[in-house]
């Protein structure tokens, strides 16, 4: 998991979940909705059988089926207020067949109270006969219509779901929360890479100057001012994941106005950037040490003037970067030095954009000299 990369914050992990949870619980009205439905519609079949006739059916379905309309909030909201799998579980389960009883005894009621205001004429078939039934006519209604067989099921089905659909928030939370400490790692190695980068450029900065202090005293002291300006700049960008690429290049120019002051006409450096790519959002400092290796370790280790071209380009949904010299190139061995700053993009944009983005340092096709690309997503900066 990468971190985002549009610099917000990531979301507050202490935020409470059990508001969404009180939210979202409302969406498991819409299965018992359709399940009630369903069941009326399954003792309306009654009707199509001849066991009943139509009008028989219909309050029959009404009064097994329309009660929960009105109970299955209740049943939910106490399966979600009052779960098992809690340490009060076993206080919880009393609860839940508290409720379950008290269900029986208002279904029941009800029941009654519906038969007395309209009674369904049961075939013999549904039951024994009146004659042969210890029980009178209306008690043998009474007891085919009985909540026993079928509250608790009911009630039990209601419950697993109420709790299938807690189990399930709880594993997205915390998945939720174990993504979001990977991003939150992936942002501090980020930052501490950023952190590293500023002290290796001001220890090679400061290096240069002391090459001139002696021997060349003006020029040291106008590397000095520049050299504050490009501080100055650096301490802008710190903390920022990305800024626009006019504000690296422009950062760029900064430090090659560095270089060009301690190289004199040694230094010939050119800038090729499409502006399509110039609104691009890059890393901080992304370019300025490929152009510190292309100065430091291809063009210094000779006597001879050398040169360096930037190139910028959009390429799609990508951005190309390249940075090449005419220097003393790769030879057998790496470049003693270079590999400070590669490591660190390299590590910054595996960061940052994962496999989305990579590095690659190569020895120049057109002669002498290396030639460093980057390719990562494009996206315009913020700005």
């Amino acid at each position: 998991m990468n971190a985002p990369s549009d610099g917000s914050p990531p979301p507050d992990p202490s935020a409470p979940a059990g508001d969404s949870v009180r939210r979202s619980w409302l969406w498991l009205l819409l299965p018992n909705l359709v399940w009630v439905g369903g069941g009326m519609l399954f003792t309306l079949q009654l009707a199509t059988h001849g066991m009943l006739d139509l009008a028989d059916a219909a309050w029959l379905g009404v009064i097994d089926w329309a009660p929960w309309l009105v109970l299955s909030p209740a049943v939910l909201w106490l399966a979600l207020r009052f779960p098992l799998g809690v340490p009060r579980g076993r206080h919880h389960l009393l609860l839940h067949l508290a409720a379950a009883t008290l269900i029986l005894v208002l279904t029941n009621l009800l029941a009654w109270g519906l038969l007395q205001i309209r009674p369904i004429d049961f075939p013999p078939h549904l039951g024994r006969p009146a004659n042969e039934n210890p029980f009178a006519a209306d008690e043998l209604r009474l007891f085919e219509l009985m909540r026993l067989r079928f509250v608790a099921p009911v009630y039990l089905v209601q419950l697993l779901g109420a709790h299938l659909f807690l189990y399930y928030r709880a594993s997205r939370e915390r998945e939720r929360r174990a993504l979001l400490a990977e991003a939150r790692l992936a942002e501090a190695r980020l930052l501490a890479l950023q952190a590293q980068l500023q002290p290796h450029f001001l220890f090679n900065a400061l290096n240069a100057v002391s090459g001139l202090i002696h021997d060349q005293p003006r020029q040291a002291d106008a590397m000095v001012c520049a050299l504050s300006d490009l501080l100055r700049a650096v301490l802008s960008a710190s903390g920022r994941r990305e800024v626009p690429l006019s504000w690296e290049l422009d950062f760029v120019d900064r430090y090659l106005a560095v270089q060009r002051i301690r190289f004199s006409d040694r230094l010939s450096v050119s800038n090729h950037t499409d502006p399509a790519a110039l609104a691009a959002a890059v890393p901080p400092l992304l370019l300025q040490p490929l152009v510190e290796n292309a100065i430091v370790h291809g063009l210094a280790p000779r006597a001879a003037p050398g040169s360096v071209a930037v190139f910028a380009r959009r390429a799609g949904d990508r951005l190309v970067l390249t940075v090449t010299d005419d220097g003393v190139g790769l030879g057998p061995n790496p470049r003693p030095g270079a590999g400070t700053g590669l490591k660190n993009i390299r590590a910054r944009l595996d960061a940052q954009y994962g496999g989305a983005a990579h590095l690659r340092v190569e020895p120049n096709p057109a002669g002498a000299g290396v030639v460093a690309t980057v390719e990562l997503p494009f996206r315009e900066a913020v700005a």
